[in-house]
């Protein structure tokens, strides 16, 4: 369903990341939803999903710089921190340091440049890594900070919990609303296709379409996730920006605590088996021989979000199941892998 926000008509909005997997759908989105947006976009001159629209700037810049950092947030009123070092298991367990080094410094040069510019509401993009390594359903309230998270992701995890901390310190320094959205694992057009570095539905998707066999799948087929298309991710931001008061949607446990947070994902699981299925059958391809190599990187075995909060309050759920998202992925990865080297 589609979100007009036409309060935004003639503002300037910052996205970090917007480069990126999540960002890139994000302001896509946010041009639909309002016509008279303007959207800021830093890059890092690498090659990313650049629009060719009058109403987004793409600004080349370090946001680990404080200096660049302030000069890039300079007269936004709204700001979307999407911006991210992401990875797959064999990224995290090879280089957990880069991931976390990377994500505090992105956060810590856009909090004091956001403040800096008193820029007046806030979307900071977190994730579900952030919980402890507990099954079931997880929501908002299940975090538990005197808990560490999964060893996978004990850097970036505890990265992104402070960087949540940080989120908090901006409202109660500024007065001004601030969202947290724990994300689960997003996929679609524009993520990281890299084999070093993506996550296991891109890797399994690029496996299709090459048409691998043996077909090697990390980790068992069993194995479970919370997987989210990068449009209904976008269509939850959107949501959330399309509301243009943020202090109704807050519980008095929200005011306390400095955010407003909420879980963001499909809020059921589906197997490794599954995702490999549905990405094999999009690409016509039936491998004589799957491996599953059990010693391979992985990481949390069964879990999913708790997204009813962000029912409630934003009228959002997902839309796209995971069989027709991996389908459009599979599509456009086809179409586009010659040009797309991320």
């Amino acid at each position: 369903m589609a979100v007009a926000c036409p309060f935004l008509d003639e503002t300037d909005v910052l996205v970090t990341g917007g480069t990126g997997l999540g960002g890139s759908a994000v302001v896509r989105h946010l041009l639909d939803a309002a016509p008279g947006v303007r959207v800021r976009v830093p890059h890092r001159g690498e090659d990313g999903a650049f629009l060719d629209d009058p109403r987004v700037t793409y600004v080349r810049a370090d946001l680990t710089d404080p200096d660049a950092a302030r000069a890039v947030a300079d007269g936004c009123r709204t700001a979307v921190l999407a911006a991210a070092r992401t990875g797959g298991a064999a990224d995290m367990t090879a280089r957990p340091w880069e991931q976390a080094r990377h994500a505090v410094a992105l956060d810590m040069a856009a909090f004091e440049a956001l403040a800096a510019h008193d820029v007046e509401r806030l979307v900071y993009v977190s994730t579900a890594t952030v919980y402890a390594d507990d099954a079931g359903a997880l929501s908002e309230d299940d975090l538990d900070l005197n808990r560490d998270p999964a060893p996978a992701h004990f850097g970036i995890a505890w990265a992104k919990r402070y960087g949540e901390s940080l989120a908090r310190l901006w409202r109660r320094t500024t007065g001004h609303p601030c969202c947290v959205l724990r994300l689960a694992n997003i996929y679609g057009p524009h993520a990281r296709f890299d084999p070093q570095r993506s996550n296991f539905v891109a890797a399994l998707v690029r496996k299709a379409v090459e048409r691998q066999d043996p077909f090697v799948i990390w980790g068992a087929p069993e194995v479970s996730r919370d997987i989210l298309h990068v449009d209904d991710f976008a269509r939850a931001v959107v949501a959330l920006l399309g509301r243009e008061h943020w202090r109704d949607l807050e519980t008095d446990a929200d005011a306390r605590q400095g955010a407003l947070v909420l879980n963001i994902g499909a809020g059921r699981t589906v197997t490794v088996g599954e995702v490999a299925a549905w990405a094999c059958r999009a690409a016509g391809h039936a491998p004589g021989r799957i491996v599953h190599q059990g010693q391979a990187p992985t990481t949390l075995g069964h879990r999913r979000l708790d997204c009813g909060r962000a029912e409630r309050l934003l009228g959002w759920r997902a839309e796209i199941s995971p069989e027709d998202g991996i389908g459009r992925t599979v599509a456009w990865w086809r179409d586009n892998q010659r040009t797309w080297t991320r």
